[in-house]
């Protein structure tokens, strides 16, 4: 049986990507195996996009369990919403993708959040190059909106498909 790793932000706090993440984590995925690792960054919405210590020792936890779900499902695919164009969350990402990416058989990338690309080609070269290093070659970039496949351009995927 495929395994999928299911990574996201739920309710709450409650704004649009947790929401729809949400849905997917109440999904019925026929003849899947998925486990899922809810982000618990922010518990208000005065909290989302800001620095907080005890977020740093949420995403070592964050890591450290999907290694476990990673190592014990071979072969398992991480499926990962990247966060919207916001200094911390794109640090978060980066951190979490680079450290998570290598175990995983494949990558999906659910779009939610548009400006990715414009947001990561402002930023200075390091993050910009750990971005694109996080962020690319996915092997199947989901977008919401036609309007959001200039990601692709950005970020190569393998394969990219608009709902």
């Amino acid at each position: 049986m495929n395994s999928i790793l299911l990574v996201g932000q739920t309710p709450p706090p409650y704004h649009g990507q947790a929401i729809a993440t949400q849905q997917l984590f109440d999904q019925r995925w026929e003849g899947l195996k998925v486990r899922y690792l809810r982000m618990a960054y922010s518990q208000s919405e005065s909290e989302v996009g800001r620095f907080r210590i005890r977020k740093i020792f949420h995403l070592i936890s964050l890591v450290i369990k999907s290694w476990i779900i990673l190592i014990k499902n071979r072969p398992c695919c991480l499926y990962y919403p990247p966060a919207s164009p916001n200094r911390i969350p794109v640090i978060r990402d980066v951190v979490f993708l680079l450290l998570v990416r290598p175990l995983a058989k494949d990558t999906i990338f659910h779009y939610h959040a548009g400006g990715l690309p414009t947001y990561v080609a402002s930023l200075s070269f390091p993050l910009r190059f750990l971005s694109k290093i996080a962020f690319s070659n996915a092997d199947l970039g989901i977008e919401i909106s036609e309007s959001q496949l200039n990601e692709d351009i950005f970020f190569p995927v393998k394969k990219r498909i608009c709902i």
